[in-house]
């Protein structure tokens, strides 16, 4: 005699096949479904950050994307496709995270990064930018002066010619004068326009304040609002002298400077800033005087 469930056996066998065909082995099993490999998302989460003569670039990628590499895009204009941009710098995963060391300082970039699989490279990512810049500081880093003050008690405003090299702007946020030679009243310092000779900006410095810049040997007054100066172009940082034995030192004072600027001479006008005259030669200054940016 044959037991039902011997003759029934293939009945069961073929309602397993007609549920795996439903459901699918891997949920029978307990395996995840296995999923098509396609190209990755873009990055996400994409961000710039400026430094000094850097960019800091960070982002995260897609979790699906088993990334093979990478591609950052960078231009000096906004874009939306990869020819409005440089050529791609290809980077491997070994190279993450990465520091665009080629950024100026004063120029302000525009980034998008790709992400790779062996299926392809991904759209581009949202657009970043950032505008590297120097640390905010003082212009002047060296001084060598004759040690000799001048005590002639002529009036007039004194300082120094600056040419911006670039390649960026720079933002001038302090003035500043020396204070070693026994100067106890307010001092206006000015910025002049090497082109239109016109004023763009000024502060009164209280020399009674705190020192600062090179050996501390300047006192400061913030420039509101600050004045930016454009690459490539010409402007003066002249300090307002009294008569009755204002002391400060004279044209032959040589200083080293910072490499977004240089002195082109030192530079002296009549008490009204009307006419300029230019005075020594390449670094030279009187005063001195300084200002931060």
């Amino acid at each position: 005699m044959i037991d039902w469930y011997v003759l029934l056996a293939p009945v069961f066998l073929l309602g397993v096949i007609a549920l795996l065909g439903f459901v699918g082995c891997n949920w029978f099993y307990g395996l995840d479904e296995t999923k098509p490999k396609t190209r990755p998302e873009p990055p996400t989460n994409f961000t710039a950050v400026a430094g000094d003569n850097r960019v800091a670039l960070r982002w995260v990628d897609d979790p699906d994307g088993e990334v093979t590499g990478y591609t950052v895009f960078r231009g000096t204009a906004p874009g939306s496709v990869k020819e409005d941009y440089e050529p791609g710098v290809a980077l491997s995963p070994s190279q993450i995270p990465y520091d665009d060391t080629t950024a100026k300082n004063g120029i302000t970039y525009y980034y998008r990064v790709t992400e790779s699989n062996a299926e392809g490279e991904s759209d581009l990512s949202q657009e970043q930018s950032a505008k590297p810049m120097s640390p905010f500081g003082a212009f002047i880093i060296g001084v060598a002066t004759n040690g000799t003050p001048n005590a002639s008690g002529r009036a007039g405003r004194f300082g120094m010619a600056v040419h911006v090299v670039g390649p960026g702007d720079i933002t001038i946020r302090k003035v500043g004068r020396a204070f070693d030679l026994g100067i106890t009243a307010p001092h206006t310092v000015r910025i002049i326009d090497g082109a239109t000779k016109q004023e763009r900006g000024s502060a009164t410095i209280d020399m009674n304040s705190e020192t600062g810049g090179f050996g501390n040997l300047f006192k400061y007054g913030d420039v509101n609002p600050p004045v930016t100066v454009m690459s490539g172009s010409d402007f003066y940082v002249l300090s307002d002298e009294f008569n009755g034995g204002d002391r400060f030192y004279e044209q032959d004072t040589v200083v080293a400077a910072r490499i977004e600027a240089r002195i082109t001479s030192a530079m002296e006008s009549d008490p009204q800033g009307v006419i300029f005259t230019p005075a020594g030669g390449m670094g030279h200054t009187y005063g001195p005087v300084d200002f931060q940016y």
